[in-house]
């Protein structure tokens, strides 16, 4: 049975379960209800700096009425069901694209990866490569083992990583052929990520495991003290690696070396998003740390907020623990307004654009940006494979160096203080606030 959501202002009931025959009655009657606590109001955006772009409702299963993945993917938002379902709607309006129904609903579904022409989907150990124009599955196939994590896609292969710490590479023009193998030792239990011309993964020892797009071969790995629950993020030939070993690592991707850590003196379960200059990453204090991407130097931290969200306006936008959205001076790292969120709901964590996506596991979505700003503002363009002109000549991972040694700093840092302009302003002051006074942990 297929929900909608309604628009109209609706009256607080709690939903109540009813056995037998009506349990699906009850469901659908309360679905408007649902909606109306599942969407903000546009008098408590503005708090925020916000207005209400749109909102919407993906499709989900009547029974389980659960989605399991949410994905942003340029003007993209796709939403994934635990019954299979994959829903494309316009990011930028709220339109509903297509809806496909792919696997049984009884089997575990995975998120999606795209390069804008197919989109890839696993159901249980099924493989689905679908037309993002409309949908429909281009082909299908069986996977070699237990998938984990949504797959990864470039212009010409579909990679899925398994929990035994395998990764398969399947040709997207030939489906049937013999699959790339990517062998790391450890299970995986993070999606692997396509970042420029090389595909990452992490696994349970602690370690990232580094490939190349183009050609079946691990090019490095970096090995932490840790655990890497979160996968890998990249921008501009550089990857920024979390661990529970308290730091985060900036790796320069075509000279194989590290380029800086810097540690927040706490475990590290969230993926680091970067946006323009900035590194945003929360530890598990809960802090929000702000950091210069060039040399990690500290430009602000904010206690008390567990999740990054977006950047939006003159606003960095988060998450507490108590499941409440703060706005951020963007300066300063000041916390100005908050908003509490209902306890089903959850921000999409956003380094794409400088919208922000409440979403919950009923399918409700809803879009909201800062005031005034119609258009989004694209902080990064959706990843693409290289051209095979442009891959790097990486140095083949080293076979007799031990399996948990970490990759040597570098001598040489290229983001050195000296080469940063003299009149680069000092951002880590606060901004006055525009708000007024507010401690949203008081």
């Amino acid at each position: 049975m297929r929900t909608r959501a309604t628009r109209r202002p609706a009256r607080r009931f709690p939903l109540q379960l009813v056995l037998g025959s009506w349990a699906c009655v009850c469901l659908a009657a309360t679905a408007p209800t649902a909606a109306a606590e599942a969407y903000i109001e546009p008098e408590e955006a503005a708090r925020l700096g916000l207005e209400v772009g749109w909102r919407t409702q993906a499709v989900v299963d009547a029974y389980q009425r659960r989605m399991v993945d949410w994905r942003l993917a340029g003007d993209r938002l796709y939403a994934t069901s635990s019954s299979g379902t994959v829903t494309a709607i316009d990011a930028v309006t709220g339109a509903e694209l297509w809806v496909s129904n792919n696997g049984r609903a009884n089997l575990v579904t995975s998120g999606v990866g795209t390069n804008g022409d197919v989109v890839a989907m696993v159901n249980g150990s099924r493989l689905y490569v679908l037309d993002a124009g409309d949908g429909h599955v281009r082909w299908q196939r069986d996977l070699d083992g237990i998938p984990i994590g949504a797959p990864a896609v470039t212009d010409k292969q579909v990679f899925v990583a398994l929990v035994t710490g395998l990764v398969e590479g399947y040709d997207l023009a030939a489906p049937r052929a013999t699959p790339w193998f990517y062998q790391s030792s450890g299970s995986i239990y993070a999606d692997a990520q396509l970042l420029g011309g090389v595909v990452a993964w992490p696994n349970d020892l602690g370690a990232v495991y580094v490939a190349d797009a183009e050609q079946a071969r691990v090019k490095f790995r970096l090995a932490t003290d840790g655990e890497v629950r979160a996968a890998p993020s990249g921008r501009d030939n550089y990857l920024y690696i979390a661990s529970t070993d308290h730091n985060v690592y900036c790796m320069e991707e075509d000279r194989r070396r590290l380029v800086w850590d810097y540690a927040t003196g706490y475990p590290i379960e969230e993926r680091p998003a970067v946006i323009n200059d900035r590194v945003y990453v929360a530890s598990r204090e809960p802090r929000l740390h702000a950091l210069r991407a060039k040399d990690a130097n500290p430009v602000w931290t904010a206690e008390g907020v567990s999740r990054f969200a977006a950047v939006g306006g003159e606003f960095v936008y988060g998450l507490t623990n108590e499941s409440q959205l703060v706005a951020l001076t963007k300066d300063g790292g000041v916390p100005v307004a908050g908003l509490p969120l209902d306890r089903e709901q959850t921000c999409l964590p956003n380094d794409k654009t400088d919208r922000l996506y409440v979403v919950n596991e009923d399918g409700y979505v809803q879009c909201l940006h800062p005031a005034g700003a119609s258009t989004p503002t694209y902080y990064a363009e959706q990843p693409v494979a290289a051209d095979e002109e442009a891959v790097q000549p990486f140095v083949d991972e080293p076979a007799d160096r031990p399996q948990d040694e970490p990759l040597d700093q570098p001598d040489e840092n290229p983001f050195r203080a000296d080469q940063v302009p003299a009149d680069e302003p000092d951002d880590a002051g606060a901004e006055e606030n525009p708000f007024g006074t507010f401690d949203p942990f008081e």
